[in-house]
C-alpha cells in the first residue's frame, strides 16, 4: 500500500493516520510533517535539517536521535522511516521500503 500526500498530517501535536491520534512533540512533529508530504520520496538530509532546525540546519546528531524517536514513536501505527544512505529519509508504511523506486 503506497501512502498518499497528506494520508501522513500532523496537527495540534497529534500523529493522524488511518484514523489513529498519536501525540508528537514539536520538534517530531516538523520533521513527520516535512517526511508525510512527499511519502515515498526520500528527503534529502540537509533539507530535513533546515525543517527541524526552524530555518536553520539542526545537528546533524540532533536530527538523528530525533529520527530514531520518532521511528519508535510511529511504528506501532505502521508507519516507518528508512534511511537511504547518503540521500535522505523516507517514510513508507511498516515492512514496505517504498515499492518500485526504492534503491535497495
Amino acid at each position: 500500500v503506497r501512502l498518499l500526500p497528506g494520508e501522513v498530517a500532523v496537527r495540534d501535536g497529534l500523529l493522524l493516520y488511518a484514523g489513529c491520534r498519536l501525540p508528537v512533540p514539536p520538534a517530531e512533529a516538523v520533521i513527520l510533517d516535512r517526511l508525510g508530504a512527499t511519502p515515498d520520496r526520500v528527503v534529502a538530509r540537509g533539507d530535513l535539517a533546515v525543517s527541524a532546525g526552524g530555518g536553520h540546519p539542526a545537528n546533524p546528531s540532533s536530527l538523528a536521535t530525533r529520527v530514531a524517536r520518532l521511528r519508535d514513536r510511529i511504528g506501532p501505527v505502521g508507519l516507518a522511516i528508512h534511511t537511504v544512505r547518503g540521500r535522505g529519509y523516507l517514510l513508507t508504511t511498516a515492512g514496505r521500503p517504498g515499492g518500485p523506486s526504492w534503491p535497495g
